[in-house]
């Protein structure tokens, strides 16, 4: 298995595997699908005559070839309906396909966990119908999926109002999803564990400059970034800081023999990555630049879990590369300025979030919750 990036900020899960009577993509993704966690399933498949392997023996990653794009099926049948050809349309454009017939599949057109979620906040935004990830990969063609939405229940917030832009604020309260920090079952809001640190390996000439530039521009950019989490009468809050210089922290190990520069770089990241934040003084964004040569970098970038998510840190690492690389050749940001930010969406979850909406909420979740859950089978 393999976490391959392809293009920026599309990160999926590919298997390789070989065998004398290869069994077809979809056969194994039923397979695993009824034994692991839907995110732990492969996006790809790819069958070869042999593992490429290292002088060592073992497994050469970086020789692993990248996925073709398969999945359309040989028969093209065109939407029939405007529910069919929404939904193709919106596979297309997640997916990179130009067409997408009804009957090809989501998942074996690279389609994964993740994009799976989006695809279905975007059908939620796109028909006001409520469906689950469940549902995508109970029927995860074009057209299963529409028959679905046929007799889907209408979204329970379809009649919200869309998320607008309001007025700079420096305090607002926490977001639901920011909540669920201050609880004891995750450790509290200072545990590592509520951490996530992505590093890099950088090869080539590396521009530090343009790079604490690139840093700086984003955290301007986006007000979570520079939010902290003090606490008033007893009540975590969110506080945004005006915008300034981010603290770029750089360790040179060019002094530190060969042979062991690999092992200090990899232990200096581990320590930074478990390293607590201070959810009150922040910052609450940390990245680190290790300099082995002049030409071989690591950067670790470490978000407390309370700014960020798998969707968010994707946006933030596709507008790091194009300001870097915007900056290293002297040009302005080439970004637009976001319409919204965090705090609007706060405000727009508490505003539309209120008794009526909640007791609708907490009625289905008691619903769903009714009948007692299964004892786990422990020896």
């Amino acid at each position: 298995l393999l976490l391959r990036e392809d293009s920026p900020g599309d990160k999926r899960l590919v298997a390789y595997f070989t065998a004398s009577q290869a069994p077809q993509p979809a056969e194994l993704r039923a397979f695993l699908e009824q034994r692991l966690p839907s995110f732990m399933v492969p996006a790809a498949f790819v069958l070869l005559d042999a593992l490429p392997l290292t002088a060592a023996g073992k497994v050469h990653r970086a020789a692993l070839p990248a996925p073709e794009q398969k999945g359309l099926t040989d028969s093209y049948v065109a939407p029939r309906t405007p529910t069919e050809e929404l939904l193709a349309n919106l596979w297309g454009d997640m997916l990179g396909h130009e067409r997408v017939g009804v009957q090809d599949d989501f998942f074996e057109l690279g389609g994964h966990s993740l994009l799976a979620a989006q695809l279905i906040t975007r059908i939620r935004a796109t028909f006001d119908r409520e469906l689950s990830l469940n549902d995508l990969f109970d029927a995860p063609t074009v057209a299963a999926l529409a028959a679905k939405l046929a007799s889907a229940r209408e979204a329970p917030d379809a009649a919200r109002p869309p998320v607008e832009p309001g007025e700079p604020v420096e305090q607002l309260p926490l977001s639901f999803s920011q909540q669920a920090y201050w609880s004891p079952e995750r450790g509290g809001p200072a545990s590592p564990l509520n951490s996530v640190p992505t590093a890099f390996r950088v090869e080539g000439p590396l521009d530090e400059a343009a790079l604490s530039q690139a840093l700086t521009e984003l955290v301007r950019r986006h007000e979570i970034l520079r939010t902290t989490f003090p606490v008033e009468d007893g009540v975590p809050v969110q506080r945004i800081a005006a915008p300034g210089g981010f603290p770029l922290e750089r360790l040179d190990l060019e002094h530190v023999r060969e042979e062991a520069r690999e092992d200090a770089a990899l232990t200096r990241l581990r320590e930074e990555a478990w390293r607590p934040f201070d959810l009150e003084r922040g910052p609450l964004m940390r990245a680190l630049l290790l300099r082995l040569s002049d030409a071989r970098h690591l950067l670790l970038l470490n978000l407390h879990h309370a700014l960020t998510d798998l969707v968010t840190g994707q946006v933030l690492l596709s507008e790091l590369a194009a300001l870097y690389g915007a900056f290293l050749e002297g040009r302005e940001s080439p970004l637009p300025e976001p319409t919204l930010q965090y705090r609007d969406f706060t405000r727009w979850q508490h505003a539309g979030l209120r008794a009526e909406a909640l007791d609708s909420l907490r009625s289905w979740w008691r619903q769903k919750l009714d009948t007692p859950l299964p004892l786990p089978a422990l020896p």
